[in-house]
């Protein structure tokens, strides 16, 4: 017998699942997808066999993208708000049968470059159907290599502060310090009072997070259902190009310029070692 909603919300739920990740999942999607592990729980689903759904609900998600039908282009960005939606549905079940498992999360993080490289490129290629120029799909394809850079920055960053952890001698017991969601990034959250620049750059990174993307894409398609007229597509393709490309050079630069990473480690990381 599976339990209620609220007693299956402290089983499933991460403990501090209220504080940690964007404020889309901290608010909506891991509220939203426990009536659906609660209905998938009375089956013999694993937490593998949603994520292998979820990743064809993804990927059929992109090609619709590619579609010049605004109808099926919209459709294409709901399954990938399904997918959004699953990925969190996988996580809470196999935290329930106990099932959780590092491979698990490792295919979680390449989904979501997956997806995030999937819709300014796709989105592109529906441009090319309409009878836009091919230089549309090269931005539009460095739109989304540009997205995946910004994510790989986190990773390139967790991947040098772990090789650093294993240095300092605590190849055993270390506090969850390698967790991208436990890491404060010093320079994306500075306290106290930002310039205009600063502000500015922030909300252009902000916009480049994959359930940022998501919603604008949402957006996007929704409007076009309405107006029909194609030219938000190339509007929404241009800034990614433009826009993504700008941030991760510019934010890769200033880690690497300003020791910022060392910083973080300094500050962040090697305090919470538990030297054997």
């Amino acid at each position: 017998m599976v339990e209620s909603l609220k007693e299956l919300n402290k089983k499933c739920q991460k403990p501090n699942y209220k504080t940690v990740g964007n404020w889309m999942v901290r608010h909506i999607l891991r509220d939203a997808a426990l009536p659906i592990t609660w209905i998938l729980l009375h089956f013999p689903v694993t937490a593998n066999q949603v994520t292998v759904v979820s990743m064809l609900v993804a990927a059929v998600g992109g090609f619709l993208l590619m579609s010049a039908d605004n109808v099926c282009f919209l459709a294409g960005i709901a399954l990938l708000h399904i997918w959004y939606l699953l990925d969190h549905v996988d996580g809470q079940i196999a935290r329930y049968r106990n099932t959780s498992s590092m491979e698990g999360r490792f295919f979680d993080y390449l989904m979501h470059h997956f997806v995030s490289f999937w819709i300014p490129f796709s989105t592109s290629v529906s441009l090319l159907r309409l009878g836009a120029s091919v230089w549309w799909v090269v931005a539009g394809f460095i739109g989304s290599m540009s997205v995946v850079m910004i994510a790989l920055i986190s990773d390139a960053k967790s991947k040098t502060f772990y090789e650093y952890i294993m240095k300092d001698n605590a190849t055993d017991n270390f506090a969850n310090a390698s967790d991208p969601d436990s890491v404060s990034d010093l320079y994306m959250k500075d306290r106290g009072q930002k310039s205009l620049p600063k502000t500015v750059f922030t909300v252009m990174y902000k916009s480049c997070e994959g359930h940022v993307i998501l919603n604008v894409w949402l957006v996007l398609g929704v409007i076009l259902i309405f107006v029909g007229s194609p030219y938000l597509k190339y509007i929404a393709v241009a800034y990614y190009a433009l826009v993504s490309t700008l941030v991760w050079v510019v934010y890769s630069a200033k880690l690497i310029l300003s020791g910022r990473i060392t910083m973080e480690y300094e500050v962040n990381i090697k305090p919470r070692i538990k030297n054997g």
